[in-house]
């Protein structure tokens, strides 16, 4: 073990997910609550309380005694002696709305095992004064020299309120509080130390605030619980800084210690000094509000104590245990370092302790939420920390048990457990242009929606195949662009088993021709989520193929285009006013007919003409367009009408051969390269767009600084130029903010152009090498069409990924074919000095070229 880091002694998790802060942590003092052993009480701030017993004979696991949700969140928790005689150990619990002062007491259900329970004695309602009240911390004392002790509370209004039990006993503001601070009360000389929001140490005696208080009740019948008297601080000390926490220094300080020994007896003369921790420094302040010293830190504080010190072999020097955020503590004397550590835990509080036997152990609560018991020294102590004991486990009691368990396995009900059959299913079915539901909402953008007459309407059938009834079945979906729904969430009340719910979402696309593009997929996804009986969380997904008439229509065929892909296939082609009847409105029938023959236009919403060409001899057929991005749909759509048209005949007639669809011309790869180029031509704009706003930004944190450091300043000046300043910097600042939002919707169009070249490229792979499902969902996987929204990790750095990661561990054969491979596509783009987009264009494309001309190899072979 080093001398520099702590020798943890013991130390126990509590849930991750819980949120602990400063005052979440408190120590009773040994053999409380009759209970032989030191207390621990952690509690958090989402509710939960627990309670650790500790004694110094070994080591032990189980010293959890209680664990209890408060159903409230917890904001401190202070340890006091009160009841009827002002003796009974007694643990306060302070809620945002609500103070409770409890006590332990043994389970007598649980008495074996040595367990207790949380027993509440007296509960105040802060709502029950003048409205509803916020607390903001508290702190126990004997106030004015009462007999116990009594609760003091601060809210967020900046009232101080007293409690006696639970009577209201003293209410008053302070003067100027903006938001309120750190308290503390030092009880020797009866004064209350409170840190202001203007960075200052106040100061109030209890016994001048007390009496005049209650002179001017007296004398003008004022109601001392309404709180509407603002008192005058005693004295106050600028300290320039947020305070962090206040610690006086008394006798106090030496209360654990003195009980642990028991019959021995310290003379500790107080000091008289109170210790402030601010963010950037600590200070010693007398009680009379004099500075005695200030030390600057090098660290970020997070928690502090007063610790007892024997130097020289006399007792009563004290010092101050300072813990930062990475999880060191720091040991001061005046302004003077005596020691440094590290603890196992990033503490967010912590707590100097004396157990039985054992001196020095530090309690740190981390925020990771580990309770932690360690010691600085560098000799382990002689004995260890070990919880209270129990009683030996029977394990025949244990194998009893387990026969009983088990000898009717089948005695719960068929459904405690949801099984794979037992679960939510959803089937679709398409109605074109429905009338509009008067049960729908009415609101302004239902009857815009509804307006346009290329309405279509998705029946969605929700099927509980379990028995039983499911609550708050959560049905959503998911469109791609252009599409959009009228409402895009649902939830059905109640899904009872065998039962079907019906939905009906009403589907358009998108009118704005400016805002319109090439759809990246036509493919929605339907999700249920739901809660088992065993609440269990649950989804069921289905994905349906949306139809061909909400992305385009039909329109007069082109003749001359820029791209054009053909296709062979091993049998004669049907009729295109058969395969695409749905497309074509009746009263339009003839007319089409008559102008189109063996040649049909689409176009989709924003202008682009799409147009399939049939041969009349042999099985060919050619689509085209001025887009190469609107060719994937058309030819997607067209082959899986052309299987269910090659189906529906086989089924009358089982003596034609397969279908075979094929492609003979190379790839159009050259088309696939020029959109990854602008791409990522697009993604260095937004990049050097960033890059221009951060510059902007760092001029802002300049001026900034600037004028904080001439507001502190004693002499000040004129800040006139940083006005001009920022004159000149805002304009240029607002035109590179609006540049980016162009450049942000222009990279959202090229993103979808890229997913739609990739759909195409991936429907012409397939049967340009005749691969099957299988290969071709590979392929798929390692080439994605999703593009990823971020510039960092984008497309690009998936796609690079995957495809080196495919060369090295599908395709490529051995090293001989990998060092071939890898030689031969040099791009003379690459020699000397590019831009770093250019360059990852290069390799991305270079590393696609390699993949198809693999796969052209193999299909050779």
């Amino acid at each position: 073990m080093s001398v520099f880091k702590a020798r943890e002694l013991w130390c126990s998790t509590c849930d991750a997910r819980e949120i602990f802060k400063g005052g979440c942590l408190a120590i009773g003092p040994p053999d409380a609550f009759n209970q032989r052993g030191v207390t621990i009480f952690v509690a958090s701030i989402s509710g939960i309380l627990r309670v650790f017993l500790l004694h110094g004979e070994g080591h032990a696991v189980n010293n959890l005694i209680l664990e209890t949700d408060l159903k409230l969140p917890v904001i401190q928790i202070e340890f006091g002696l009160f009841g009827e005689g002002g003796d009974e150990a007694s643990i306060v619990i302070l809620h945002p709305h609500k103070l409770v002062i409890c006590t332990l007491q043994v389970d007598e259900a649980a008495a074996r095992d040595n367990l207790l329970h949380l027993l509440p004695l007296k509960i105040h309602r802060f709502k029950e004064t003048g409205g509803q009240i916020s607390a903001y911390n508290m702190v126990i004392g004997r106030f004015g020299g009462a007999a116990t002790n009594r609760i003091c509370v601060q809210s967020f209004d900046g009232k101080l309120s007293f409690y006696d039990g639970e009577v209201l006993t003293l209410v008053f503001r302070l003067e100027n509080v903006l938001l309120p601070g750190p308290l503390a009360y030092a009880q020797q000389d009866d004064v209350l130390l409170i840190a202001s929001s203007s960075f200052e140490l106040r100061c109030y005696q209890f016994t001048d605030v007390a009496s005049r208080l209650s002179r001017d009740s007296c004398q003008a019948g004022f109601d001392t619980t309404r709180g509407e008297f603002v008192v005058r601080q005693h004295w106050r000390l600028c300290i320039g800084e947020p305070v962090l926490q206040i610690l006086p220094v008394s006798n106090n300080s030496a209360d654990t210690r003195e009980s642990a020994r028991g019959k021995q007896s310290f003379d500790i003369n107080p000091c008289n000094d109170v210790i402030v921790l601010a963010e950037k420094s600590i200070f010693v302040v007398s009680i009379s509000g004099a500075l005695k010293t200030q030390r600057r830190l090098d660290f970020v504080p997070t928690a502090c104590r007063v610790l007892s010190l024997s130097l020289g072999g006399s007792i009563g020097h004290f010092g101050v245990v300072v813990a930062d955020s990475t999880g060191s503590i720091m040991v001061f004397r005046d302004s003077q370092l005596l020691w440094t550590s590290k603890l196992p835990v990033k503490p967010v509080d912590l707590i100097v302790s004396y157990f039985p036997d054992t001196f020095g152990h530090i309690i740190a609560l981390g925020r990771d939420a580990v309770l932690s018991i360690s010691c600085l020294g560098t000799l382990p102590h002689d004995t260890s920390i070990r919880g209270h004991e129990r009683n030996e486990v029977s394990y025949q009691m244990i194998d009893k048990e387990y026969g009983e368990l088990c000898s009717d396995p089948f005695k719960r009900s068929s459904d405690a457990f949801a099984t794979r059959a037992q679960q939510v299913e959803i089937s679709v079915r398409f109605q074109k242009n429905t009338a509009y539901d008067v049960s729908e909402p009415t609101e302004t953008h239902y009857e815009s929606f509804f307006a346009s007459s290329n309405v279509l309407t998705l029946q969605v059938s929700v099927l509980y195949s379990g028995s039983g009834t499911l609550d708050d079945v959560g049905v959503s979906i998911v469109l791609p662009h252009p599409v959009v729904a009228a409402r895009s969430t649902y939830v059905i009340p109640s899904l009872r088993g065998g039962t079907p719910e019906i939905i009906c979402i009403h589907l358009r696309a998108c009118g704005i021709r400016s805002r319109a593009s090439i759809p990246a997929s036509n493919v929605a996804v339907i999700m249920a989520s739901y809660c088992t009986h065993t609440i269990e969380n649950s989804i069921s997904t289905q994905e349906v193929q949306l139809p061909l008439s909400l992305f385009c229509v039909v329109a007069l065929p082109m003749k001359t285009a820029k791209h054009k892909i053909t296709i062979e296939i091993n049998r004669s082609l049907p009729c295109l006013m058969d395969l695409f009847k749905d497309m074509i409105p009746i009263p339009q029938m003839d007319d089409v007919m008559t102008t189109t023959g063996n040649a049909l236009g689409f176009q989709f919403h924003n202008g682009v003409n799409v147009t399939i060409v049939t041969s009349k001899t042999a099985g060919r057929f050619r689509i085209q367009s001025s887009d190469f991005n609107a060719i994937w749909l058309l030819l997607s759509e067209f082959i899986y009408r052309l299987w269910a048209h090659v189906d529906l005949q086989t089924t009358s007639s089982s003596m034609d051969a397969p279908l075979k669809i094929s492609l003979q011309e190379p790839l159009p790869l050259q088309n696939l390269f020029e959109i990854i180029e602008e791409y990522y031509s697009t993604k260095l704009e937004c990049d050097m767009d960033n890059i221009n706003i951060s510059s902007y930004a760092h001029s802002f944190r300049a001026v900034q600084k600037q004028l904080l450091f001439w507001l502190k300043s004693k002499y000040p000046v004129s800040v006139s130029h940083l006005g001009d300043l920022l004159d000149m910097i805002v304009p240029s600042f607002d035109a590179v903010s609006e540049n980016i939002r162009k450049r942000e919707k222009g990279f959202s169009l090229v993103r979808q152009r890229l997913a739609a070249a990739i759909q195409l490229l991936m429907n012409l792979v397939q049967h340009r090498f005749d691969m099957d499902v299988d290969q071709l969902r590979v392929l798929r996987s390692h080439i994605p069409t999703v593009s990823h929204v971020s510039l960092d990790h984008g497309w690009d750095n998936w796609t690079e990924a995957a495809i080196s990661m495919l060369l090295s561990n599908r395709l490529l054969k051995n090293g001989a074919t990998k060092t071939m491979d890898s030689s031969l596509f040099k791009s003379e783009a690459e020699q000397g000095s590019v831009a770093r987009g250019r360059k990852n264009a290069g390799k991305i494309k270079k590393s696609l070229f390699a993949v198809f001309e693999l796969l052209r190899r193999s299909s050779l072979q």
